[in-house]
């Protein structure tokens, strides 16, 4: 075998390593502070974003990245109880464990 094939080779074992182990996800998980929480398709309250799912208080949830400005976060999320993934606005999330947030 060449060199360049047992390079090649060996390149190719370390990428389907990596594909099967899958890329790591960055995530934390939290709680909903509110009661009648709406988890929406976007992050805004505009008629463009649909009302996905309604989180009540300390419903869990999967934080999986901050979008928004500083004044106005919105968290993508994944709530537990509906399985629904969506955006929640950020002041009716508490993060209540250890992960990294990522921005979106």
């Amino acid at each position: 075998m060449t060199k360049r094939r047992k390079a090649l080779t060996v390149i190719a074992a370390c990428a389907a390593g990596l594909m099967a182990a899958g890329p790591a996800h960055a995530s934390a998980p939290g709680t909903v502070t509110g009661d009648g929480v709406r988890v929406r398709s976007c992050p805004s309250t505009g008629t463009d974003c649909r009302i996905l799912a309604t989180a009540r208080r300390g419903d869990r949830i999967t934080i999986h990245c901050l979008d928004g400005t500083q004044g106005n976060p919105w968290f993508h999320v994944r709530h537990a109880r509906s399985g629904t993934s969506g955006y929640i606005d950020g002041s009716y999330v508490r993060r209540s464990g250890p992960g990294t947030i990522p921005i979106c």
